[in-house]
Order: structure tokens, then C-alpha cells, then sequence
């Protein structure tokens, strides 16, 4: 699926986020990574670019966005509901 790459699929709460925020899928594509990751307040999951200094960023193409949710949700990390809202599948 477009070269993507699913480094890792480990649950552990994100450093720094006082447990507020749950990895749920490290990917990678090329020379670039990107974070799924479930806020654990709102069960909104998040899909960002780790930048090369280690920081997130918001991805501005929607394609991409969607491109790399149909690849988790392939891989039975996430589902897409109504409206592209992405949410984690309970395993």
C-alpha cells in the first residue's frame, strides 16, 4: 500500500503527555515517519509527521492523511467511521 512501512504497532503512553496520549502506530514511508497516536481524554486519534529535530507536525495533505489511515486501518490499527473521523479498533 504506496510503500508504507509499519515500523511499530506497541501501545505505550507518549512521553511528556502526563498520559494523555497512547501510541498506536509508528510508519514509515520512504525517508519520512509518521505517528498514529489516540488522545486518551477524547478518543480522537491523530495522524503526524515526526520531523527530523523529533517533533510533530501536522501533514497539510489530506491524501496523504488518508492514504496512511487506510493503511493502518489495513494493518487493524484504526478504523474510518463516518466523515474520515479514524478511530482505534479495541483489541
Amino acid at each position: 500500500m504506496k510503500d508504507f512501512i509499519l515500523k511499530s504497532s506497541d501501545r505505550y503512553i507518549l512521553l511528556g503527555t502526563e498520559g494523555r496520549f497512547l501510541h498506536l502506530a509508528t510508519v514509515h514511508r520512504n525517508t519520512r515517519e509518521y505517528l498514529c497516536f489516540q488522545d486518551l481524554k477524547t478518543n480522537k486519534v491523530y495522524i503526524e509527521e515526526v520531523t527530523l529535530a523529533g517533533n510533530l507536525e501536522f501533514i497539510p495533505d489530506e491524501n496523504l492523511v488518508i492514504d496512511i489511515a487506510k493503511f493502518l486501518e489495513y494493518k487493524g490499527i484504526t478504523l474510518i467511521k463516518k466523515g474520515d473521523e479514524i478511530r482505534e479498533i479495541k483489541i
